[in-house]
């Protein structure tokens, strides 16, 4: 028998779960960096939360009432919010590269997305695909490059935004999924819920202190 919560599934329960965490952290982002959303950090954490918010309640939804589409269009939030967050790891070239790269990169997600929609080998794909696409390009590309510049910055509240920022989207792109391959579900989703708590919680000690710095 299936395991479920108030009569819905257990996997969908932790994947709403989930979802709602991801929500409260977007909207606690969103309120309190909104005026910040001209730096590529920023962007590419709030794309991070935004992204993950709608993928896991669709997919949810999707689980739920064994429609398809609702996965599909989780799948497009992760792949759009992915290009969104690639535009800080991008910030290392010139503007006009930068801006040619994500156009670049969300015109190729569109592609893919359209081809795993439109035709069964991509339909049949399309769940290893998400899953290893967020491993590689949001878990070791985008998380590490955050993580890493966080490592190097001499700035204490930068230090700290960018560590956590990066630890947070590891835990839920690297961490979640490696557990789920294999077979922990439970601590596959103790990673995923903890990741926006690491997150939020980075970004908004670093923003206390980079008050506090301001004012010395």
């Amino acid at each position: 028998m299936t395991e479920s919560i108030l009569g819905i599934p257990l996997g969908i329960t932790l994947m709403w779960g989930a979802g709602v965490f991801y929500a409260i952290g977007a909207i606690v982002f969103f309120a309190s960096f909104r005026r910040e959303f001209a730096n590529e950090l920023m962007i590419a954490l709030f794309a991070f939360l935004v992204s993950m918010t709608l993928a896991l309640l669709l997919m949810g939804v999707g689980e739920y009432w064994k429609n398809m589409w609702y996965g599909y269009l989780g799948t497009l939030a992760i792949l759009v919010g992915s290009a969104f967050m690639l535009k800080f790891p991008f910030t290392i070239f010139s503007v006009r590269v930068r801006q040619m790269l994500f156009r670049l990169f969300l015109v190729t997600v569109m592609f893919l997305f359209i081809w795993m929609v439109l035709f069964d080998s991509g339909r049949t794909l399309m769940a290893q695909f998400v899953m290893w696409y967020m491993i590689f390009v949001n878990g070791l590309v985008v998380g590490f490059f955050v993580f890493f510049v966080g490592l190097r910055s001499k700035e204490r509240w930068l230090k700290i935004k960018a560590t956590g920022g990066g630890v947070g989207i590891m835990s839920c792109c690297i961490a979640s999924h490696v557990a789920s391959i294999a077979g922990a579900v439970l601590l596959s989703a103790i990673f995923q819920f903890i990741a926006p708590v690491i997150l939020v919680a980075s970004v908004l000690l670093g923003k206390r202190i980079q008050r506090r710095s301001l004012r010395t």
